[in-house]
């Protein structure tokens, strides 16, 4: 049986990385099935998106919901029809030989059950990217080794089975940078295995755009991570609690030692935030 693949990318204000990112897509030994763009630009540059997807052949192009990286992602899965996706970012490129060997390993994995996700790394100018282990505060830790089964894909070079997402999709509340560890520890609650192959790579041009936005946030999805981790996951009361008083220590605790009193009480507004997060899910 062949399998079908997706090609997924969301993508906000970055056209020519966008162009780029499609024309390796379109020089693939093995063609996606499908090409699947979700814009979340701005009103200046979304026309600019919209004309990039039209320039190569067979691309879908959506408009997207411009509430995070999650709801974009979700954006892109309510268009799939393929067995497998693979969601790359904006600022990557693939080698030709990417999407045959990311299906063909996966399909090497999934023999005994479909139930897999495999996960590569990416090249990055700062050095590989390789999954890692989370610690308890929801940071990356330790890189896994080939063989071992990360706490977290890299979701640029991953191969996911499109009937996981018939039991779940990305939350919506985390807008952008913890997403891909959520979804990861997600999948392994419903009964997916995570396997490294660090024969998939992809490689990344990060582009500085967007990032201020990305900062902004970046406390704020990581503390209702865990404390969604540590609730609908590990179900632990001891591990929630010391959580809480971990993860508020760690981001006021990492500004007061650099001084800035504002940036610390920020912070605290951020526990808050994803606290209100948090409770709004019940």
């Amino acid at each position: 049986m062949r399998r079908t693949i997706a090609v997924c990318i969301c993508t906000m204000n970055r056209p020519e990385d966008l162009d780029r990112c499609l024309t390796s897509v379109m020089a693939s030994d093995r063609r996606a099935d499908q090409v699947i763009v979700s814009d979340d630009s701005d009103a200046e540059r979304a026309p600019l998106t919209r004309q990039v997807a039209g320039r190569h052949p067979g691309v879908v192009y959506l408009e997207g919901p411009r509430r995070g990286l999650s709801a974009n992602r979700n954006n892109c899965l309510d268009r799939v029809t393929a067995d497998l996706v693979s969601f790359l970012d904006d600022d990557s490129t693939i080698d030709p030989d990417f999407l045959g060997r990311a299906v063909a390993t996966w399909e090497r994995h999934a023999e005994g059950s479909p139930r897999v996700i495999v996960t590569g790394q990416a090249t990055d100018p700062s050095g590989p990217l390789v999954p890692s282990h989370l610690n308890f505060l929801g940071f990356y830790g330790a890189k896994v080794r080939d063989g071992e089964a990360p706490s977290a894909v890299c979701i640029g070079s991953a191969v996911l089975p499109m009937t996981l997402f018939g039991a779940i999709r990305f939350d919506e509340k985390i807008t952008f940078g913890t997403e891909e560890r959520d979804i990861s520890l997600h999948a392994t609650h419903v009964g997916y295995r995570i396997v490294y192959c660090p024969e998939i790579v992809t490689h990344q041009h990060p582009s500085q755009v967007n990032r201020e936005i990305y900062r902004r946030d970046e406390v704020t999805n990581r503390v209702y991570f865990g404390l969604k981790r540590y609730t609908v996951y590990d179900r632990s009361a001891l591990k929630f609690a010391a959580f809480n008083v971990l993860v508020l220590a760690n981001a006021v605790g990492h500004q007061l030692k650099k001084l800035q009193v504002g940036e610390a009480a920020r912070a605290v507004g951020c526990w808050l935030k994803a606290w209100r997060l948090f409770l709004s899910r019940t």
